[in-house]
């Protein structure tokens, strides 16, 4: 079973690309790969982690077409490898092994890897095509759609970064079945996001259905990740380069960003999304931007996949809204946050965000880490 969702970017159908989710993929990339780009040589990127389980279905397929050159470049899992640093350590490697404008690279691997070898894409000799091959849920519900690119910086996550979208998504659900639970988790705060701001529908089916979604079951999955592909789909086509629409994905990730920074990114990126849902829904309430009984029901849908707060609990409210007024997303130094205006329901223009009190974030801290 295959699922194509097609992401079209508005004037221009020749950046427009496809997400393919099917089982096994992976397996299959190599040859995708050649059928689009039969005369560039391919930079395979990915972490060390990533390498062992899954570089070998990719490269594997290279070598029976010798005139195609792939070369593997890897560097340590994490978090703390997304950095300038790193991303200079690939293109010197790729400089150095010649590959020139006629390269198309390869991200294999979660977030981290899509984020890095997609800024390598943008920058190096000027812009090469890349293919996004998603190996955790999050990726391949969010961060390998929609050319969102990036390092982050002492300072913050995500401050440098370009918008370059992939020539291609190529999704294999059969991997999410060996992910960790923690990463598991993860990709399902991204979906619990998409659900509370475009789908009542899949507020219900994640509240419902909560056991067979823990256990992972493969045709509930697949249908999982093609949903949110679409929503991603819908919004990146209707707004590449965030100037609107596509500021509502942001919710969550101002609060969650903030956590991940001073946890020294000992939090999950998911893990710290859907806390930070529960923490901008609080402020919001605060704010007057919505009803107590609307957060309820989002809360309530939170909270099936965040039963406690771990770790979370030990940070200063003061010192996380601190780290918020760095946020990139911030409006003349006011904190900006998008939040639904009811279950399954986006803001419109021209409310995509709205400026949050920074102390009444950190009365909503106080309230949400009180809940436990």
């Amino acid at each position: 079973m295959s699922t194509r969702v097609r992401v079209d970017l508005r004037g221009s159908a020749e950046r427009s690309y496809e997400i393919l989710i099917q089982p096994g993929v992976l397996g299959q990339v190599a040859g995708l790969v050649r059928q689009r780009f039969p005369h560039c040589t391919v930079a395979l990127i990915t972490d060390h982690t990533v390498r062992d389980l899954y570089a070998d279905a990719i490269l594997s397929g290279f070598e029976s077409s010798p005139k195609q050159a792939c070369h593997l470049y890897t560097f340590p899992a994490g978090e703390a490898s997304k950095t300038r640093e790193t991303k200079a350590m690939l293109e010197d490697a790729m400089f150095a092994n010649r590959h020139d404008r006629k390269t198309v690279i390869i991200a294999l691997g979660g977030g981290v890897t899509g984020d890095l070898a997609g800024y390598c894409a943008a920058t190096y000799m000027r812009g090469v095509p890349f293919v996004q091959v998603p190996t955790t849920l999050l990726a391949q519900v969010d961060s390998s759609v929609g050319g969102k690119t990036g390092v982050d910086l002492p300072a913050g996550k995500n401050l440098v970064g370009a918008f370059w979208q992939p020539s291609a998504v190529y999704a294999d659900t059969t991997v999410l079945q060996t992910l960790p639970g923690d990463e598991f988790l993860s990709g399902l705060g991204e979906i619990v996001k998409h659900a509370l701001m475009f789908s009542p529908g899949m507020i219900e089916m994640l509240v419902t259905r909560h056991v067979e979604i823990m256990q992972r079951e493969p045709v509930l999955m697949a249908d999982l990740v093609a949903q949110n592909c679409a929503i991603k789909a819908h919004v990146v086509s209707a707004d590449e380069t965030e100037t609107g629409l596509r500021k509502t994905l942001n919710f969550g990730h101002t609060a969650a960003h903030a956590l991940e920074l001073v946890s020294d990114f000992g939090i999950a990126h998911g893990i710290a999304v859907l806390a930070g849902m529960l923490v901008e829904l609080r402020a919001a309430v605060h704010e007057g931007y919505l009803a107590a009984g609307h957060e309820q029901v989002m809360r309530d849908c939170i909270r099936i996949y965040l039963p406690e707060l771990p770790k979370i609990r030990q940070f200063d409210p003061g010192r996380l809204v601190e780290a918020m007024l760095l946020d990139k997303k911030n409006e003349s130094g006011r904190i900006h946050c998008s939040v639904p205006t009811a279950p399954g329901t986006a803001p419109e223009d021209p409310g995509w965000t709205r400026p949050f009190q920074p102390a009444v974030l950190t009365r909503a801290l106080d309230e949400v880490f009180a809940q436990g």
